[in-house]
């Protein structure tokens, strides 16, 4: 790290909680740049650059010059014409949070969180599923997305029968469904990394105004952090 990040991160104590998706995209570039504690740096660098500038000279340093990765980054950057007028891919997806009394789901657009629905399911177990199964292809049916995200589920039985037949649900459907360990969404949203969700939530909340939504507005924070966490991943994954 230059002498210029380390004070930057010094004077930061290491310390980074991303305030927007942006902010979010920008700890993930520095984190892949292996300069975590840099990270306010690089959010200076992105109101100097475009979001598609930025992963383009990360993806060029990966490609040219993995063994050096963050110095390669800012040379290519400095050599760059910012071609700021390259749109980012915007794939649609649809993350969903299932727990035993509840179903919640986001739609993104890239990082855009375009909305939200919440349901609070019976304790009768038949009927939770059969009003679980009702509302997820109704919101799938109403928004059009190319694919679903949800968390791996945990032993609970009653959780991961839900969780079974949300992803049938999609399957019936023709759409293609990833499921993410809650450690690896949890671990990306801050630095140092969070341990707990109530930590994450937090975060998003600074991002997105939730309302209460009757109980409901905890797994919606839950479904936003993962649906953010695999656009992001997919912006730095996708090709130039």
């Amino acid at each position: 790290m230059t002498n210029i990040l380390s004070q930057v991160a010094k004077s930061h104590h290491s310390k980074f909680q991303p305030s927007s998706p942006d902010e979010y995209f920008v700890l993930g570039l520095a984190r892949r740049l292996e300069e975590p504690a840099a990270a306010p740096h690089y959010v200076v660098l992105a109101s100097q650059h475009s979001e598609s500038t930025l992963r383009c000279a990360y993806k060029k340093a990966v490609e040219t010059n993995p063994d050096r990765l963050a110095p390669a980054f800012h040379e290519i950057l400095a050599a760059s014409n910012d071609h700021g007028n390259r749109s980012l891919p915007r794939p649609r997806l649809m993350a969903i949070r299932v727990e035993r009394r509840a179903v919640a789901m986001t739609l993104f657009a890239g990082t855009h969180l375009e909305g939200w629905r919440v349901r609070q399911l019976p304790s009768d177990t038949k009927r939770a599923e059969d009003s679980c199964a009702s509302f997820v292809r109704a919101v799938l049916d109403e928004h059009h997305c190319e694919s679903v995200v949800l968390e791996t589920t945990s032993g609970e039985v009653a959780r991961a029968a839900l969780h079974r037949l949300v992803v049938e649900q999609c399957r019936m459907l023709g759409i293609s469904v990833t499921e993410i360990p809650k450690q690896a969404v949890i671990e990306s949203f801050a630095r140092p990394s969070p341990t707990t969700r109530d930590q994450v939530r937090q975060i998003v909340s600074r991002m997105w105004l939730v309302p209460s939504l009757k109980g409901g507005r905890d797994y919606v924070l839950d479904s936003a952090a993962l649906g953010l966490y695999v656009q992001t991943e997919r912006l730095f994954a996708a090709d130039h």
